[in-house]
Parts: C-alpha cells; structure tokens; sequence
C-alpha cells in the first residue's frame, strides 16, 4: 500500500501518540506520505496537537471540522472519549449539518465511540456517548469512524444504514 497512490485521504481518530511522546516524528512519517491527513485530537493529545499539526503541509488539524470534497461531506469532533452525553457534540453536529447538502455521503468521525454499540462495550458496560449515537440516528451517515476504547480496536458494526468502525493503529482501508 503506498498513499498517494492507493489512498486518496487518511483519517486520524485521535490517540495518535502517548500522551504527544513522539508526536512530531510520528506526524513527519505520515507527512513524507504526501496524503492529505485530517486528525482529531484524543485523549492521549495535548492541547498542542493544533500548533504542531500547522507545521506539516499534508496534515489538517480537523476537531470541530466540516471538510466537504466532491460529494462527501466529513464532520470531524475530537477529544472527550470519556463523555455519555457530550452536548457539544450534539450542537456541532447539529450545526455543522446545515451546511450539508441531501445528496452528499455523510462521514462523521470522533475520537468517542456511540452509545450502546460493539464499539464502546468494555466488558458488557457501554461507556459510549448517547449524543453520538443520536446524531446517527439523526442524520443517517454512511461512515462513522471512531477510537478511543482500545478494547474493541479494529471492531466494526452496521447500525441500521452506518457502517460503525474503530481502525486501531494497524488502519484500515476503506473504498467509498
């Protein structure tokens, strides 16, 4: 697999680093790739992942982000994975769907995982965020993307019309 050539875009669901150990060597390797990266912050960032995001020329800084290519229509919202009803969540989805026009695939990522689902079930407890989960059911989007709980890293799940991922560090590939 080479981007670039194979991958138009890659996207980064946060906890990149540990706690920003290495976090500029790891954002120089995916730079050298030549891929636009778009990347939330996680709980594993700091509040400097913005600062050092603007020194590369491949990589969006893209928490609170609506980036609209051709007929998809991205929203991005970092941070607070440990949240079970993130109200800011709510009204950036909220917001950010204005700008979205009917026909357009819709991809949300966050770094928090949706309520009640595989992707935030540890042990049989769901630590999700129901404000997720309800801009799902709301605006029916094609693709969610999330991490955050490293249990269910590489686990998928279709909720009704949405394919529900979380990648984990290997990544996965995804044809839309």
């Amino acid at each position: 697999l080479k981007a670039g050539k194979d991958v138009d875009m890659i996207i980064c669901a946060g906890d990149i680093s540990w706690f920003g150990k290495n976090l500029k060597k790891i954002l120089t390797a995916f730079d050298k790739l030549k891929t636009p990266m778009f990347i939330i912050p996680g709980n594993h960032e700091d509040e400097g992942l913005e600062e050092v995001c603007e020194k590369f020329k491949h990589i969006t800084y893209a928490h609170k982000a609506l980036y609209q290519h051709n007929n998809f229509s991205f929203l991005f919202y970092g941070l607070n994975g440990f949240a079970t009803q993130d109200e800011y969540a709510k009204k950036f989805f909220d917001t950010a769907m204005q700008d979205v026009k009917k026909d357009q695939v819709k991809i949300f990522v966050s770094h928090g995982p949706p309520a009640n689902t595989i992707l935030d079930d540890i042990n049989g407890q769901h630590v999700g965020d129901k404000e997720l989960l309800n801009a799902i059911k709301k605006y029916k989007p094609q693709l969610f993307i999330c991490g955050h709980i490293h249990e269910n890293l590489g686990k998928h799940q279709v909720y009704k019309h949405t394919l529900m991922i979380s990648p984990g560090p290997s990544g996965k590939v995804l044809e839309i």
